[in-house]
């Protein structure tokens, strides 16, 4: 798992760096920087949890109004299968992580949780503020 993470990331630095290095003038250029995301997203997995997040810490990549987002998503867990012998309540903080591409206003992704060790994934829809 470790070695299949560590190739992504090296395959998409390798791949966006290939951009910079057009020997071709070109007026569309890529941006690069650490940012808050100013965003809501709705996040739901296969089993019974829905996630609402709000912003967090990114690395962006933005081509003129597409912009490719990669970081930490605080959420709040709401699992409405819960049962009261295994949970104390519905709702709960959570840390998520994944990637997602916004278009002008619209977020749409896939966000990643681990729940007692184990990982969810969870397709994300959502607003950007800004």
């Amino acid at each position: 798992m470790r070695k299949k993470i560590i190739f992504f990331f090296v395959s998409t630095f390798f791949g966006l760096s290939g951009f910079s290095q057009n020997s071709e003038p070109s007026e569309k250029k890529a941006s690069f920087k650490i940012d808050w995301a100013g965003q809501l997203t709705f996040a739901k997995d296969l089993k019974t949890n829905v996630f609402f997040t709000l912003g967090g810490p990114n690395l962006k990549v933005g081509f003129e109004k597409i912009v490719l987002n990669a970081g930490m998503f605080p959420s709040l867990k709401y699992n409405y299968g819960y049962d009261l012998k295994i949970d104390k309540t519905p709702l709960s903080p959570i840390l998520g992580t994944g990637i997602q591409i916004s278009y002008k206003h619209c977020v749409a992704g896939c966000v990643f949780y681990s729940i007692k060790n184990i990982w969810f994934a969870a397709p994300a829809i959502g607003y950007k503020f800004k």
